[in-house]
């Protein structure tokens, strides 16, 4: 704490001496006060949006049963891919839209995909003369994207990890797909 004293001459009244040291403690309460202020209002705006940093993403064996008992087509179709980089690639299919399911060797490899596909999404969106309203959350290790029009298709895509959960389907299919989204925990 840094202590400064002011001495002001008041001539045949004395000497009149006034301590600062009081405005420097009050400053470092205040930025104190700030620090938890902003740090407390940080920790709601996380809790409030219910956003889960520790998403767990699933496998391809989890992706498979799930969507197995809903009734879609799954299959693999990693012979199909020619990338060293994905370990699994899983399909699963049903009338309107197709889930797709990207297992990585590395969480770095699976982020490198994902923004590969956020631009091709975004060229959709450019490139296309339809209304799109899209959504994109980037936080920690768990990005998501969803591109949707009432006159085109709805796109969603998840990174967790190093898992990628890819979707297309028709605008009819909007809220089945972000219900399989949260069940798979993207």
């Amino acid at each position: 704490m840094t202590y400064t004293n002011i001495i002001i001459n008041r001539g045949e009244e004395g000497v009149l001496s006034w301590d600062l040291s009081h405005r420097t403690h009050d400053l470092m309460m205040k930025k104190l006060l700030l620090f938890i202020v902003i740090s407390a209002l940080s920790l709601i705006v996380l809790v409030g949006c219910n956003i889960d940093i520790s998403r767990q993403g699933v496998s391809a064996d989890e992706f498979t049963q799930i969507l197995s008992d809903k009734d879609y087509q799954v299959s693999d179709i990693s012979d199909q891919i020619d990338d060293e980089t994905i370990e699994s690639a899983t399909i699963a299919v049903s009338d309107n839209l197709q889930l797709k399911l990207y297992v990585f060797s590395s969480n770095k490899d699976a982020k490198e995909f994902y923004e590969d596909m956020f631009e091709l999404l975004y060229q959709i969106k450019e490139s296309l003369n339809v209304k799109y309203s899209s959504t994109k959350l980037d936080i920690f290790a768990y990005q998501h994207y969803s591109l949707f029009s009432n006159e085109a298709d709805y796109y969603m895509i998840s990174l967790v990890k190093n898992t990628v959960l890819y979707s297309t389907g028709s605008s009819e299919c909007k809220d089945t797909i972000k219900e399989i989204f949260k069940e798979l925990d993207y």
